[in-house]
């Protein structure tokens, strides 16, 4: 597999070109990678966490009719499941994250390597 760098909004971003049997690819521009999807999550927690408490629907809004309970508990599971899979969500981002980290880190790191045998053999 093949990365090489994209523009994308004016900016440089990996993608994969082609499969192959190697790995390249700019540790530096995965990196730069990891730190925007860690702004993107972190913005994406920012707005789950400041609207959180506006989810909740008071019981009067369901009216007074014999269902409204049943609805408004409906509701409420409703919002615990969605606030649920959005901590999922962030659980999965948080994680590649850390991949993408991991990845630019093992990238420099066989890079290095090579570059020493290179000059050992040289």
């Amino acid at each position: 597999m093949i990365v090489k760098d994209h523009e994308r909004d004016g900016r440089a971003v990996p993608r994969i070109v082609a499969m192959t049997d190697e790995l390249s690819a700019d540790p530096v521009t995965l990196a730069r990678f990891a730190r925007e999807v860690l702004v993107a999550t972190t913005a994406f927690t920012d707005a789950i966490d400041d609207t959180r408490d506006g989810w909740s629907v008071p019981a009067a809004a369901f009216g007074d009719t014999s269902a409204a309970p049943a609805v408004a508990a409906a509701a409420e599971v409703l919002r615990d499941e969605t606030i649920a899979r959005l901590s999922d969500v962030q659980d999965v981002l948080t994680t590649d994250v850390e991949s993408l980290y991991q990845v630019a880190f093992a990238v420099q790191s066989a890079e290095e390597a090579n570059t020493a045998r290179l000059k050992e053999v040289g």
